[in-house]
Formats: structure tokens, sequence, C-alpha cells
């Protein structure tokens, strides 16, 4: 699988109704699997390029005394690691997926999002994406909260069509 990572933060329309690039974004969720599974689909129909991305979140402070910061720095950057391999591995098998498809897609890990829908957008604007499809509901932390957050800001802010997927 060949694996990309863009830290930090030339947009064109799909022609005559085409999607020539699509981005799918995953988090490893049952939503974002199903919404994968469709952009494959689209991919391979359209023949269209396919970027799989997963943002790993990256906690911008710690709340405590001098002591409870350096643990909680500690925790935070051992969090940050485990996020990585698990959005490494999302993207493994979210590839293989598509590769067992008949569709070649790369995995692209946005790390250090500050915000998953800022990253998210800014790299499909950054790609000229025509299309980013995205789950209804996401993983956030240890389990799901705050339902359709992420798809309902990414859709608000995408610089192209985006596709929900229930």
């Amino acid at each position: 699988m060949g694996l990309r990572e863009v830290s930090g933060t030339a947009s064109q329309k799909a022609e005559n109704g085409r999607f020539r690039r699509i981005v799918a974004a995953t988090d490893g969720s049952e939503d974002a699997q199903r919404a994968t599974r469709v952009a494959i689909d689209l991919a391979k129909r359209e023949g269209a390029e396919l970027l799989i991305v997963s943002a790993v979140a990256w906690a911008t402070g710690v709340n405590g005394s001098s002591a409870d910061v350096v643990g909680g720095v500690r925790a935070l950057t051992e969090y940050h690691d485990y996020a990585r391999t698990e959005a490494k591995e999302v993207l493994r098998k979210a590839t293989a997926l598509a590769k067992a498809s008949g569709v070649e897609a790369e995995g692209v890990l946005l790390d250090r999002a500050t915000s998953a829908v800022q990253m998210i957008t800014e790299f499909a604007k950054k790609e000229g994406a025509d299309l980013i499809v995205v789950g209804t509901r996401g993983l956030s932390g240890f389990k799901k909260l705050l339902p359709g957050s992420v798809s309902s800001g990414i859709a608000t802010h995408a610089p192209c069509s985006v596709l929900v997927v229930r």
C-alpha cells in the first residue's frame, strides 16, 4: 500500500458530471467502512483516482499543575502514537479492499489535525478532489460521540461535492 503522511495544511471540477478524483475519509467506524466501499465502487465505475484519508487528532494543550502537565503530555503523546498506528491499519485495510476490488487507491494519513474537518477539506482542495465520501457517524475518542459533526462540517466547508453515506 502506498501511504502518504500529511502534516499541516487547485481545485478542479468534475467534467461532464464524472468524478476524476475521489477522497474517502475514514476512521474505521462502521459508517466510514460503508462510505469507503461506496467510494471504491464509484471510483471503479468512474475510472477515478481514489485517495483514502484518515485524520489523527492532536491535542493542543493540557490543563493542570506542572506535574500533571508532564504526565498529561506523556499520556497525550502515547495516545497520539496509538491513534497513528490505528489510522495506518485502517488505511491499510481500506486500500487492500480497494485493490481487491480492482481499484488502485492511495492511503493518506493526515497527521496532527486540530480539526478533522479542516484537514480533510483542505486536503481535498489541495488535491483537486471532485468528491468527498464520508460516513454519517464516526469514532470520536474511545466511543461514538457527537454524531454527524465531522460529516456535517465537511458538507458545509468542502470545496467540492460531498456524499454522506448511511
